[in-house]
C-alpha cells in the first residue's frame, strides 16, 4: 500500500507538470484574437478540471484493472461448470456494454453543457464582485442578483438532467442484469432438476454470476468517472487544436529600421464591418508621427496590427523598402514596443515590471537607464521606491504613474519602432512635458508613432494623420492641417 501510494503520487506529479507545461506552451503562442474572445477564468477552470479528474483516475485505475481481471477470470472459470452459461455471458456482456456506450453520448453532452454553464455562472459571479462599486452606485443589486440566479438555475437544471440520465442508465442496466440472473437461475435450476449438475456446481455458477454482475456495476460507475475526465480533456484539447501564430524562437537579432511604409491596409474583426479601410501612411526616424482620431475610430487596432497581434485582411507593409513579411513574428516584435493606455502590471516590483526579463543580471543596467532618461525622480517617490510591488492586491498607484512605468518598459527594450496609445491621458502637465521632451530626444534613434485624440499632442508632432471612420482623411504638418481647415471654412 505504501509503495503503491508513492508510485501514485509520483505519477500524479509528473502528469500535472507535463500537462501544465504542454498547455502553457500552447496558450502563450495562440493568436491575440483567441484571448480577446476568451475568459481567463474559463481557461483556468479547464486546466484545473483536468488536474482534479486525473487525481480521480489515478485513484480508480487500480480498481479498474482488478475488475477486468476478475471479469475475465470468472468467465473462464464459468466454462468449466457450464459452457452454455459462459457463452451466454460472452454475448450478454458486450451487448450490455454497447448499450452503456450508446447512453454515454447523451451523458457526455450533459457533462459538457454542465461544465460550460457552470463556467459562465462563475464568470458572471466574478464580474459582479469585480464591479461591485458600479453595481452599488447605480443600485442595481436586484438586476445582477436576478441574472446570476438565472445562470445558476440553468446550471442546476443541466446538472439535474445529467444525474437523471445517469440514474436511467443504472436502472436499465440493473433491470437487464436482473433478467439475465433470473434466466441463469432458471436454467441452472433445470440442470439440477435433471441431474445434469450437482448442487455444489449450481451454487458455484450462481456465485460466479453474482461476482460478474457486481464487477459490471463497478465498471459502469468507473465509466462515469472516465467519461467526465474525457470531456474535460476534450474541452482542453479544443484549445490545442487552434493554430499557433508562431513557434518558439531563439537567438533573435535586432535590425536597424529607419523607414516604415504602409499601403492600403484594411482590417475588420470576424463577423464585424471593416474597421480600417485602405490606410496608407509612412514614418521614419527623426519624426514624431501622430495618428489623430476620436474614440473607436481604430487607432489602437492599427497599433495592434503594427505589433503583428492582428493580421490585416490586405496591405503592403515595407521596412527600409523590404516586405515586412520577410521577418518572422518574433523577429519583428523584438524591434517593436508599445506604450498602452492601460498598462498590464504583474505581481512583481517596479524593476521586474520594467525589465520584463532577467532582473538579477540587469539591475545595474536598469538603474543606469533610469538615471539617464530621468525616470529615477519619479520611481524614487513610490512607497518602496524601485521595490514597490505592483499588480493585484499590491500597492495602489495612480494611472499617471502606471503610464510612466509603461513608457519606461517600452524604452528599456530599445525598440526601433515605438508605438504609444494615448500615452499621457492620465498625466499632469509637468509629467506630460517630461514625456514629450524625452520623445523628442529619442526620435533620432527610433520611429515614434503616437495614437491620440488629444489636440495639444498633435501640435507637438511632425506629421499628423487624421483617422476618421476607418480612413485617413488628411495628413500633413500641424500648420498644413490648420491651413487646410481655413481653406475649407472659407
Amino acid at each position: 500500500m505504501y509503495i503503491r501510494g508513492l508510485l501514485s503520487a509520483n505519477q500524479e506529479n509528473g502528469f500535472c507538470n507535463r500537462a501544465y507545461l504542454f498547455f502553457s506552451n500552447k496558450l502563450l503562442y495562440l493568436p491575440k484574437l483567441f484571448f480577446d474572445n476568451s475568459n481567463p477564468i474559463e481557461l483556468i477552470r479547464r486546466i484545473k478540471k483536468i488536474e482534479s479528474n486525473h487525481q480521480s483516475i489515478v485513484g480508480i485505475i487500480g480498481n479498474f484493472i482488478v475488475d477486468i481481471i476478475v471479469l475475465l477470470t470468472s468467465c473462464v472459470i464459468m466454462f468449466a461448470y457450464s459452457w452454455a452459461t459462459a457463452i451466454a455471458l460472452l454475448i450478454f456482456i458486450p451487448s450490455l456494454w454497447m448499450f452503456v456506450v450508446h447512453f454515454n453520448k447523451k451523458i457526455g453532452l450533459d457533462i459538457y453543457d454542465a461544465l460550460r454553464i457552470n463556467s459562465m455562472a462563475e464568470i458572471s459571479l466574478f464580474d459582479m464582485i469585480n464591479g461591485i462599486s458600479e453595481i452599488k452606485t447605480y443600485n442595481n443589486q436586484k438586476l445582477f442578483r436576478f441574472d446570476l440566479m438565472r445562470l445558476y438555475s440553468i446550471a442546476q437544471d443541466t446538472i439535474y438532467k445529467l444525474k437523471t440520465n445517469k440514474v436511467r442508465l443504472r436502472f436499465f442496466t440493473h433491470v437487464l442484469m436482473a433478467v439475465f440472473i433470473s434466466l441463469v437461475f432458471a436454467y441452472s435450476s433445470m440442470l439440477v432438476w435433471y441431474s445434469r449438475i450437482q448442487i455444489g456446481e449450481y451454487i458455484t455458477i450462481l456465485f460466479l454470476c453474482i461476482i460478474i454482475i457486481l464487477t459490471i456495476v463497478n465498471l459502469i460507475n468507473t465509466n462515469f468517472q472516465i467519461l467526465e475526465a474525457k470531456v474535460a480533456f476534450d474541452r482542453m484539447f479544443e484549445i490545442t487544436k487552434i493554430q499557433s501564430e508562431h513557434e518558439e524562437a531563439v537567438g533573435l537579432k535586432r535590425i536597424n529600421i529607419s523607414y516604415l511604409l504602409i499601403k492600403e491596409l484594411s482590417f475588420g474583426f470576424p463577423g464585424c464591418p471593416t474597421l480600417l479601410d485602405g490606410i496608407s501612411l509612412s514614418a521614419e526616424k527623426n519624426q514624431i508621427i501622430t495618428i489623430f482620431g476620436e474614440t473607436g475610430c481604430g487607432k489602437s487596432t492599427l497599433l495592434n496590427i503594427l505589433q503583428r497581434l492582428y493580421l490585416p485582411e490586405s496591405s503592403e507593409i515595407y521596412i527600409n523598402g523590404k516586405d515586412w513579411g520577410n521577418l518572422s513574428i518574433p523577429e519583428w516584435r523584438e524591434n517593436v514596443a508599445l506604450v498602452p493606455q492601460n498598462l498590464k502590471t504583474f505581481n512583481k516590483t517596479i524593476i521586474d515590471n520594467v525589465i520584463m526579463g532577467n532582473t538579477i543580471n540587469e539591475q545595474e543596467q536598469f538603474f543606469s537607464f533610469c538615471n539617464h532618461y530621468g525616470f529615477d525622480k519619479y520611481f524614487e517617490k513610490f512607497p518602496q521606491s524601485y521595490m514597490t510591488l505592483l499588480g493585484e492586491g499590491a500597492t495602489s498607484v495612480s494611472s499617471g504613474q502606471l503610464q510612466l512605468i509603461a513608457l519606461a518598459r517600452a524604452i528599456y527594450k530599445r525598440p526601433q519602432i515605438l508605438l504609444l496609445d494615448e500615452p499621457t491621458s492620465a498625466m499632469d502637465k509637468q509629467t506630460e512635458d517630461f514625456v514629450m521632451q524625452l520623445l523628442f530626444k529619442l526620435k533620432k534613434d527610433m520611429i515614434i508613432i503616437i495614437a491620440t485624440h488629444q489636440v495639444h499632442l498633435v501640435e507637438k508632432s511632425n506629421i499628423i494623420y487624421i483617422l476618421n471612420e476607418g480612413k485617413i482623411e488628411h495628413c500633413g504638418t500641424h500648420n498644413q492641417l490648420i491651413e487646410h481647415k481655413h481653406q475649407q471654412t472659407g
